[in-house]
């Protein structure tokens, strides 16, 4: 991407004695309109004034608009502005109450036949131009509806405001470490034919269907504006477009970085907020996007209950976290009680630090195919995750264009199937331990009952409990599992904010090392 001037246009400038305008937000004017890696930008429009200009209109503020369906932007300049106001174009948002409007599909209908007669040769990139020209045409529309809604989004906007200033739970600073990469060797299930076959299977118009009418309807919107209720009401309208461009990525080899934009919005977690620290920042991704990711979702959760371990109960079909809550009370409730006996038994309890924001791309694709996932399901589920950027939305202005290198987003539907699929390296780690032969009070899985069957941990999510015997052996193997783990998939473990707990049998001759192993207080 260029936005620098070449020289001889540098030198027409200065030889007439002009100098141009710097515009507010975007810089670049121009696109070529293809996908990566041959996407380019650049700024080929230019705003210039001279001295004259100057006195009559010293403060003029420029503004690059929309692409309207070409591969220029206009240049939108205003001559006078308020010294202590500054102007801002605020983001679109889609209502759901525009559609109670008479003439809302007349707009909506003009809005996207607009471009038909230039048929773009990417589906999915003129899919977005049109879902563009549907965001300024209401723009203007709304306009027309007069104070009476306007009134009405503004009282929204406040008792908003007042839901969002309720307290809520801190988060860890982002730790900007990177570790090393480690391959992890000990997981042996793997896809059978048929579920290989379902994976790789030719996407068809049903799927991208259902996966529409499964969203939200009123999720808070991202960069496109649009709810996944705009997309029900009217997919007798654009149905058709939608299909075509979903498929155009998920059968073809569509760049869906065009769509794959985030939305980074701080909501403050408590009153009167000062600090960015006393912000929590939320993904929003784009309704479009979240049909692709729901579909591959769908694909996916058959295959996740069979290949992921009993000892994780989040997000999966026929299983419910209350089972493992269940199950974890029982065993804590045992430990609690176990007050005779030589062995002693522990739980720990461990909080992993920013969970989410630190998976390594690289662990999740070694991991599908340890897996033996289809490789080209691999790439779908990988582009998902790797080709996002995030902007962020700063008093109701969009700033900023940042490409991550690693983690995935809370906010995207695919996150949690990957997340937990990503975890089962760790439970394959424990598992492997767990089967190797071990002195008693070495033993990294603990029996309640004489008839019980052996536990080790559980998994809720990203949260875990590990149980095992209570002694400074079990507790370093352990730890040299967190330590492979952690360099392999960049996870950390936040040992300030984990727990430990003992059995009432358990002497502090023991608890003492086992908690300073893992820099636990008791």
């Amino acid at each position: 991407m260029s936005r620098a001037p070449s020289t001889q246009f540098q030198s027409f400038v200065d030889n007439h004695a002009r100098h141009p305008i710097s515009p507010l937000g975007n810089l670049f004017t121009w696109t070529n309109r293809q996908k990566q890696p041959s996407h380019t930008q650049e700024r080929l429009d230019w705003c210039l004034s001279n001295a004259n200009w100057d006195v009559h209109f010293p403060t003029p503020r420029l503004y690059h608009g929309d692409f309207f369906g070409s591969d220029h932007q206009p240049l939108i300049i205003t001559l006078h502005h308020s010294v202590d106001q500054s102007h801002h174009v605020p983001r679109f948002i889609f209502d759901r109450l525009w559609m109670s409007e008479p003439d809302f599909e007349t707009c909506l209908r003009d809005a996207w036949m607009l471009n038909n007669q230039n048929h773009h040769s990417n589906p999915l990139i003129g899919f977005n131009e049109k879902l563009s020209n549907c965001s300024s045409r209401l723009k203007q529309w709304k306009q027309s509806l007069g104070p009476p809604l306007a009134t009405q989004i503004r009282e929204v906007q406040s008792q908003l405001k007042v839901v969002q200033s309720f307290p809520r739970p801190t988060n860890d600073k982002l730790d900007q470490g990177r570790k090393l990469e480690k391959e992890l060797n000990s997981i042996i299930e793997c896809l059978t034919e048929e579920e290989i076959e379902l994976l790789q299977a030719t996407f068809s118009a049903n799927e991208i269907k259902k996966a529409t009418f499964q969203l939200a309807h009123d999720k808070a919107p991202g960069l496109d504006g649009f709810s996944g209720c705009f997309f029900q009401k009217n997919w007798h309208l654009f149905g058709k477009d939608i299909i075509t461009a979903a498929l155009n990525f998920l059968n073809g080899d569509a760049d869906l970085a065009a769509i794959n934009k985030t939305l980074i919005v701080l909501i403050p977690k408590r009153p009167n907020p000062k600090q960015i620290t006393d912000y929590r920042p939320i993904s929003l991704c784009s309704t479009f996007y979240k049909i692709i990711s729901r579909v591959l979702i769908n694909r996916l959760k058959p295959i996740l209950s069979r290949i992921i371990s009993p000892t994780q109960s989040s997000f999966l079909p026929h299983r419910l976290i209350s089972d493992n809550i269940i199950i974890g009370q029982e065993v804590m409730h045992s430990l609690s009680h176990r007050k005779s006996g030589r062995l002693g038994w522990m739980a720990l309890k461990l909080d992993m630090a920013k969970a989410f924001d630190r998976v390594e791309w690289v662990f999740v694709r070694r991991v599908m195919e340890k897996f033996s996932f289809p490789q080209r399901f691999i790439n779908l589920v990988m582009a998902c995750v790797s080709t996002t950027t995030f902007s962020f939305s700063i008093n109701q202005q969009v700033l900023g264009q940042v490409k991550p290198s690693r983690g995935i987003r809370q906010g995207d539907p695919l996150s949690p199937y990957l997340f937990i699929l990503f975890s089962e390296g760790l439970s394959s780690l424990i598992h492997h331990k767990t089967q190797q032969r071990q002195p008693r009070r070495h033993s990294l899985r603990i029996k309640i009952a004489r008839r019980a069957p052996t536990i080790s941990h559980l998994f809720f999510a990203d949260d875990s409990l590990l149980f095992r015997s209570a002694s400074p052996e079990a507790a370093t193997v352990i730890k040299h599992i967190l330590h492979d783990y952690s360099l392999a998939s960049g996870q950390l473990v936040n040992f300030t904010k984990s727990a430990l707990f003992f059995s009432p049998n358990t002497t502090p001759e023991i608890q003492n090392p086992v908690a300073t192993i893992f820099g636990i207080l008791v």
